[in-house]
Formats: C-alpha cells, structure tokens, sequence
C-alpha cells in the first residue's frame, strides 16, 4: 500500500482520525504525509510533513496558534512522483475553502496545459516548464489535485452552496482526463467529494462512525485503514463516479461510463495484506496464487531443501504453497525458516524508487551467514518487475549464505508487457523468462504462475481485469 488518500467528514475528531488512517498507509522511510483540515470556521489549514510529527505535536502547534481544529479533514501519504494536495481559497469563488487530495497521475498534461494556457494566455503562477521527460509531457508530471483546480477554472464558477452544482462541475473536469488513473478527496465546511476515474482502477471506499446526530463519513483508498480507525466499511466508489457527502444521503453523480479495468497490480502487490480490492481479499488471493503454483515447481521438489519467502510480499504467496505442499503429503519443509533473509528496516519499502536502486536492494535484505549451507533453497514472492531484488537476494543466499542452488516461484506472471496508467510502474519494462535468468545468473531455474491462473483466482470476468502489464 504505498501511496493513498484519506478524508473525514462530519466528526468532532475528525484530525485524529485522519492522522490515524493516513499514517497507517505509510510504508517506506520516504514517504511523506500532508493533511488539511478545517477549522471551527471552515477555513482550511495544510499540515506539511505530517508523517514526522505525533498527533500530539500537531494538536501542541494548533493550539499555540489559536486554531481548533473542526470537523472535517482529509490526507494523503506520497513521494516526488506523486505529489497531490491543493487549496482552493481564492481561485474560484466559494463561500469557504476547499481542500484536495488525489491518488495517481494524469496522462494527457499537455493537451489540458495548452487549453488552460490558450483560455488565460499565461502559464499558471508557479509551474515549470519541464522539457526532457519520460512519455514525452514536455509540462512534467504535473500535481493532478492543482491540475484539477486549474481545469475547474476553465469552467463557469459554481454557484456559491449548491454542492451538486460543484459536483457536476467537478465531473466536467474531470471527463477531461484521458488514459489516467486516478481518485481524489475533496473537502470543504458542507460537503465531502469522492472521484474515481473511469476505470474504477484507484478504489475509494467509504466508512462510517457513529456520531451523536448520525454518521461521520470516511473515505480511503484501501479498506484496512477503514478498520484501524475502526470506521465500518458500507461500499466501494464505482469508477466515474464523483460522490458528495454532506448532510443526509451519499449522492453519486456519474461524470462519464467506461467499462472498468481494474488493475492486477492492486491485488499482487500494492493492496495490505487485510485489504479487499474490487470486493477480493487480498490475502486470499494471494495465498491461492501461491498454491496454484505447486504443479509449475512440483519437479524442483527433490531438488529443493527448503523454502523461504522474500520478507514482505512474498508471505502470502509461501503459505498457499506449503500449504499445498502438504496436502500432497509433500511436507519435508520446515515452516521456521523465517529469519534466513533479514531485512535492514532503515530502507523500508523501495521497490518503486529508481535512484540508487540496486545499492538501496543490497543493503536492505541480508542473507544468515551459513544458513543455508549445502542446501537447495526455494524463494518465493508474489511478484517480479526488474528482478534486481530475486537477482541480488539470490546472489547472497549463495555467497554468504552458503547454497548449494537457488530456485525461484513467482505467484504471478512473467511481465511481457508495460503499464500505461500507474506512475508506480514507470519503471516497468518487457522481459520474459530466459531474459531474467541471464540478468540473475545466481539463479538456476525461475518459474511463473501463467496469467490464466492469476485471472481465474480473481474469479472475475476477464473483460474487467487490466493484466497489460504481463502482456495478457
């Protein structure tokens, strides 16, 4: 779960729960946090680097300043590449502020940047022109939540307190962007927005907590920071949808109608362990991929003399392969050998960073001298994109760890294709199985799950399921 957003609406602690659902969607030492919050008054206030203070800190702060925090808040946990938070206090006429969020990434920021510019003859205060970037966006990777507030400029101003006016224009908004993934909080003194993209491919679910007069609504971008706060789960944002929350009941609007293309990738790799994704348990899912591994590694078995996983995403994956491995009666492997690879918690989460990659890799996971002296050894993981980490964690199971062969068992496919849509995955590129065994020549076999095993797991239609990036 390394990136989200998070929003609060109608409830006295509304900061406190915020903080605590937001901070929970940290993963990595780099991650950073913004929260804005509404105050008594309904103006808005930005916490920058929220994720280095306490919630304590941030109330000492607040109250030195004279500020009670009210009863709305929304937050988001970022990196550089997908920053995401907006105030819109004077761009458009509103009775009161307005706070945005965002999750994902805009592709078409040339085109919406020309039509911004063409209407108001300038560039908007502040941007950088950037010129040599990756898929060719001569504008850079421009914060969708101030793209959002610049393309609801180039509409009529909404009329002041008639939210389904600022939701329909909202909408409009967004029917312009193209090809992109994304989902978006939006607060403000009267009303809570929620916005999935067409393809309902960065899920928003919706919560809520009792309050003395009713329900408080809460908005996430994955469900177990939903059960952290202790906030019941009632339903996923359909993809198109902006949806207001204020007084009475949730009223969805659709801005446009898309087939949905619900992304793989979600429920491989970046959804918790005790998230459900388009209504699937992601640990179930993961566990089951790792049991329809066994008749692809059941020819390793005799070769093989025990199996570990790789520290974070491949736990799932293991147990529904030992699992079924003993249902075989297949049960020569231990299930304690869980401290072979160790991880150097100072790195945290870094598969999606490109800068010093490799050196980061290396001095994140460590192999037990000697533990694994003579043996045939197995790694198991959910996933593999760059295959630097199975090519540097298998490097060290034979050369300080002392293995006699390195297999590997992935609970996904090979990646033959690239992804368009997620920022996060950039960095992906095309390479099948014979490629990654040349690049990791520490490794002796590799082996996939095919892409229709993943695709039946997820039991859903297949016109449904976005799988581009195994090139399926």
């Amino acid at each position: 779960m390394p990136f989200g957003v998070f929003g609060a609406h109608g409830h006295g602690d509304a900061l406190r729960i915020v903080y605590d659902g937001t901070s929970y969607m940290i993963r990595r030492n780099k991650d950073r946090m913004v929260i804005l919050f509404g105050d008594m008054e309904g103006k808005i206030h930005e916490i920058e680097s929220a994720e280095s203070m306490t919630l304590n800190d941030i109330k000492s702060v607040l109250r030195g300043k004279g500020i009670k925090p009210g009863n709305f808040a929304c937050g988001h946990v970022y990196d550089e590449r997908h920053m995401g938070h907006s105030l819109i206090a004077d761009t458009i006429k509103f009775d009161s502020d307005i706070g945005i969020v965002n999750n994902g990434r805009i592709r078409n920021t040339d085109e919406l940047m020309e039509e911004y510019m063409e209407s108001h003859g300038v560039a908007p205060e502040g941007h950088i022109e950037h010129v040599e970037l990756p898929l060719g966006d001569r504008y850079g990777y421009m914060n969708p939540s101030h793209l959002l507030k610049l393309m609801w400029t180039l509409s009529k101003d909404p009329k002041r307190n008639e939210i389904e006016h600022i939701s329909e224009t909202m909408g409009n908004s967004l029917r312009k962007f193209k090809s992109s993934s994304f989902s978006y909080i939006t607060i403000n003194k009267d009303f809570m927005i929620g916005a999935v993209d067409p393809y309902g491919s960065r899920s928003l679910h919706r919560g809520v907590k009792k309050v003395k007069n009713g329900v408080a609504n809460i908005i996430s971008s994955y469900t177990s920071p939903l059960d952290f706060v202790d906030a019941k789960h009632i339903e996923e944002i359909k993809g198109g949808n902006v949806t207001i929350f204020g007084q009475g009941e949730p009223r969805p609007l659709i801005y446009e109608e898309r087939d949905p293309s619900f992304c793989i990738r979600e429920l491989i790799f970046f959804a918790d362990p005790n998230d459900r994704v388009y209504g699937i348990s992601a640990n179930a899912f993961g566990e089951e991929c790792g049991r329809r591994l066994l008749p692809y590694v059941m020819d390793l078995y005799d070769e093989t003399d025990q199996i570990i996983f790789k520290p974070e995403s491949g736990r799932r994956a293991y147990n529904g392969l030992m699992n079924a491995f003993a249902e075989e009666g297949m049960d020569k492997f231990s299930m304690a050998h869980h401290s072979v690879i160790i991880i150097n918690p100072i790195y945290g989460k870094i598969a999606l960073e490109h800068e010093g990659r490799r050196e980061k890799i290396g001095k994140k996971y460590y192999v037990n001298p000697g533990s694994l002296k003579g043996k045939g050894v197995m790694i198991v993981d959910s996933s593999l994109v760059s295959a630097d980490t199975i090519d540097i964690i298998s490097k060290k199971a034979k050369k300080y760890g002392g293995a006699k062969k390195v297999f590997v068992a992935i609970a996904s496919p090979e990646p033959l294709g690239i992804c368009e849509y997620r920022e996060s995955m950039s960095y992906l590129f095309s390479q099948g199985k014979e490629e990654i065994k040349r690049k990791c020549k520490y490794v002796d076999d590799i082996r996939f799950l095919p892409p229709n095993e993943v695709h039946d797991v997820t039991g859903m239609d297949r016109s449904l399921l976005c799988m581009n990036c195994f090139g399926y």
